[in-house]
């Protein structure tokens, strides 16, 4: 029996033309692994184009799957618009999808709502029945019925770090965030087995955790963390691994350490503000319950287990004045944090933010869907009493050119190599500096803007950097020959090293 044709499609929006590999973190779109495994190979066979790599052409299907987020939600539609020409059926996913409806409905053929688990099958056997509907209902799945992705769609591609999942679901419900919406509001937590077989069986060094939170705020949960990571050690899973995490990943030293040993370099937590006032407007409660203090005894306690500290904030907060940027960037410059991800609040669909500013009516001045793509957390979206958008985003402007300036980078460097003593988690940390950079240069800094670079220039690869190098930079550029020369190199064989044998590097 001939089998059909399904094309996976991972839009991209191409901001800069000419420059459009330009980008921060580049995650593989982990929902098609988990399509691919649900699957029926024996009726189907997956083709997978991720626009992060290669831009779009057309190619024929019997049935085309995209997600998307809300700032790529335009190009999804673009590309949907071909297939439409060619009477092919395009089923969207993903969290705009989920929030908008019956937005996406006007654009694609059927609108596939929640997790995939319980509708995949069905619409395979719709679509070869010829009996689409215009839109499924998912729901969450269940622990036990989640899925284990299939890895292998991604290996044509030259991601940097594979993407694993431990669990689903988020109780916090911050109002800028659209997960607890998405994914419910209970953890829903994979067996800890399988969970370290699919780890040990990935291809790539480096490895990014999806999770939200990498340990779930509950007794039990801590319990289970202790068998993962434990069970991780004892099988030996030689991976550098990134993940995400609530600020109360340092309460517990003896895990931290557990979590060290288990490969994690690097952990992302959500600081977001520096104010006990300004957490109560995003209802990050858990946040307040911790003095700002506190966020120097977490880098510390990771630090000193050779694991580094991303540090996110949000910048225009609804009631931010432009002394409150400035207080916050002070903020996060004198805490020394490892990395910095600064974003700006941006309404996206599913959160209590966009329920409130659309009921302002703020959102009108907007041209939907094309204007979705400003939706990417580097464009002042909003005015608020106190500044207009223009304000604001000129002020960001100059605080991006402050943080994310080479020299900067390049002390922050220094201060990690100092704070955990290990080359390896210093070179993570650094390289991933200049990626969170580029989401944010491309789209803040014009290279002509000399007013706002101040002396600095942004070079062909979006580093700012000063027009003559400073004494420091001088100094230091022999001090990282050095460092590259006995340390850094060997380090970059295995980082970039794809082992498809399944054997990592000594």
């Amino acid at each position: 029996m001939k089998k059909h044709k399904l094309l996976f499609v991972n839009p991209y929006q191409h901001f800069f033309k000419g420059e459009n590999r330009i980008a921060g973190y580049i995650h593989q779109p982990l929902a098609f692994g988990i399509l691919a495994a649900l699957t029926p190979k024996d009726l189907w066979d997956i083709e997978f184009v991720d626009e992060l790599f290669e831009e779009f052409t057309y190619r024929d299907a019997d049935l085309v799957a995209m997600t998307s987020l809300t700032s790529t939600i335009p190009r999804a539609y673009e590309i949907a618009a071909v297939y439409k020409e060619h009477g092919i059926p395009v089923v969207l996913g993903g969290v705009h999808a989920h929030m908008m409806p019956d937005e996406a409905m006007q654009y694609v053929d059927v609108v596939a709502r929640g997790e995939a688990e319980y509708i995949w099958r069905q619409i395979l056997d719709d679509c070869i029945n010829k009996n689409l509907q215009k839109i499924y209902e998912g729901g969450l799945a269940k622990a036990g019925d989640l899925a284990t992705p299939d890895h292998s769609i991604f290996d044509k591609y030259p991601y940097p770090a594979d993407c694993i999942y431990f669990s689903r679901g988020c109780p916090m419900g911050c109002e800028f965030c659209s997960v607890t919406a998405l994914a419910g509001a209970s953890y829903r937590e994979r067996p800890v087995d399988e969970i370290v077989e699919e780890f040990a069986s990935l291809k790539r060094y480096q490895v990014f955790v999806i999770d939200d939170h990498l340990v779930n705020n509950t007794a039990k949960s801590r319990e289970r963390a202790q068998e993962l990571f434990t069970k991780l050690v004892k099988k030996k899973v030689k991976k550098s691994w990134t993940a995400q995490a609530a600020v109360n990943i340092g309460d517990d030293e003896n895990l931290v350490k557990l979590i060290s040993k288990a490969g994690c370099r690097s952990i992302l937590i959500g600081f977001e503000a520096e104010t006990e006032g300004k957490l109560k407007t995003v209802r990050k409660s858990l946040n307040i319950k911790r003095t700002p203090s506190y966020y120097d005894k977490i880098l510390k306690t990771l630090n000193k287990n050779k694991i580094t500290v991303i540090g996110a904030f949000i910048f225009c907060l609804e009631n931010d004045t432009l002394e409150d940027l400035h207080k916050r960037h002070q903020f996060v410059t004198k805490h020394h944090f490892n990395n910095l991800q600064l974003t700006v609040l941006t309404p996206l669909p599913g959160t209590v933010v966009f329920d409130r500013i659309k009921k302002s009516g703020q959102l009108d001045q907007y041209q939907f869907p094309r204007d979705w793509e400003k939706f990417s957390f580097s464009h002042n979206l909003l005015d608020n009493p106190h500044a207009t958008k223009e304000e604001m985003h000129e002020a960001m402007k100059k605080i991006y050119v402050s943080v994310y300036s080479k020299e900067t980078i390049r002390r922050r460097m220094f201060r990690t190599l100092r704070d955990t003593r290990d080359f390896e988690t210093t070179y993570g940390a650094y390289t991933l500096d200049f990626t969170i950079s580029r989401m944010f240069i491309p789209h803040f800094i014009k290279r002509d803007d000399t007013e706002t670079l101040q002396g600095k220039v942004v070079d062909e690869n979006f580093h700012i950097v000063d027009r003559k190098p400073s004494l420091y930079m001088k100094i230091t550029n022999l001090a990282m020959l050095f460092i590259y020369t006995f340390k850094w190199n060997a380090i970059v064989k295995i980082v970039s090293k794809v082992v498809f044998e399944g054997d990592i590097p000594d």
